[in-house]
């Protein structure tokens, strides 16, 4: 079985491995070919790579980016429900404070907070995965990513999911605000 990378044409003992992997990054970014040791290395990474997704019942693009590729709608539905699941503590932790009025503050500070920030991600995570283009990749495509470049196809899901994550935490602390506000005096929601 023989391995190319760069031009160069290594032999492996068929016993040893039944692929052959393809480096499209088989020089280092100053120009400097890769050692033997490097090629080695990238080989058993893909590999790895390619075993898990083939345990998985996953599929790779030629970069090893586990397909299909990530979608908005995919990243939103996730966010929204990791924030309703995360307002669950705040439930208990605002019902657990006594008085009326630190109940009240506490979940206009966290709405507020958390509403603001959740925009600003947002926004942020939105212009990334426009700037992207289409190569949007997961947080587990991290070992694709070869230069500092690249590093925004993973930040743009990040973002947005963590963006939608805080709008939805800080619409469940607004709510909850709102019904504490309105509850009647002697009631176990007003405290």
């Amino acid at each position: 079985m023989v391995f190319h990378f760069a031009g160069h044409a290594e032999q492996r003992p068929p016993s040893q491995g039944r692929a052959a992997l393809y480096c499209g990054h088989a020089e280092d970014p100053d120009g400097a070919p890769l050692t033997t040791a490097d090629i080695a290395g990238l080989r058993c990474r893909m590999a790895a790579r390619v075993e898990r997704a083939r345990v998985l019942g996953m599929a790779l693009d030629q970069d090893g980016v586990i397909l299909p590729r990530l979608r908005p709608v995919e990243v939103a539905r996730r966010g929204v429900i990791l924030g309703l699941l995360g307002a669950m503590p705040l439930v208990v932790a605002a019902l657990s404070i006594p008085q009326h009025s630190n109940r009240e503050e506490f979940l206009s500070v966290i709405s507020g907070l958390t509403g603001l920030f959740g925009a600003m991600l947002l926004v942020i995570g939105a212009g990334f995965w426009w700037a992207s283009a289409g190569d949007i990749r997961r947080l587990r495509d991290w070992s694709t990513v070869t230069t500092q470049g690249a590093a925004i196809t993973l930040i743009g899901p990040l973002f947005l999911r963590s963006g939608l994550f805080l709008l939805v935490f800080g619409a469940v602390a607004f709510g909850l605000h709102q019904l504490v506000a309105t509850a009647p005096y002697g009631s176990w929601l007003h405290g």
